[in-house]
């Protein structure tokens, strides 16, 4: 019975080593995993600052109306809006040198 047992004993220190040499493969795997994790929140977090930053210049684009008129890409209307809000500059300067 001794060789039966050293068998036993053998098979599975062996299946023991084969499951502890698996449990370090899946730790390093985890800890790879969570690393990439980290950086991809971290590529996430600044893309969405981005986005942000990208959206707050598009609504000032869009209330200064200038926005509409880039896509038109129609450099007669901007330049007629431009003259118009000079002339009312002009005209804002002329009231107040009335008073």
């Amino acid at each position: 019975m001794s060789d039966a047992n050293d068998v036993l004993y053998k098979s599975l220190e062996s299946k023991v080593y084969k499951l502890m040499e698996h449990i370090r493969f899946l730790k390093n795997a985890h800890a790879q995993l969570t690393s990439q994790i980290a950086q991809q929140e971290e590529a996430m977090n600044q893309m969405q600052q981005q986005l942000k930053e990208e959206q707050e210049k598009n609504k000032l684009l869009k209330e200064a109306g200038v926005l509409s008129m880039i896509d038109k890409k129609d450099v007669g209307q901007l330049q007629q809006k431009i003259n118009s809000l000079v002339r009312e500059i002009e005209n804002c300067k002329a009231l107040m040198m009335e008073e």
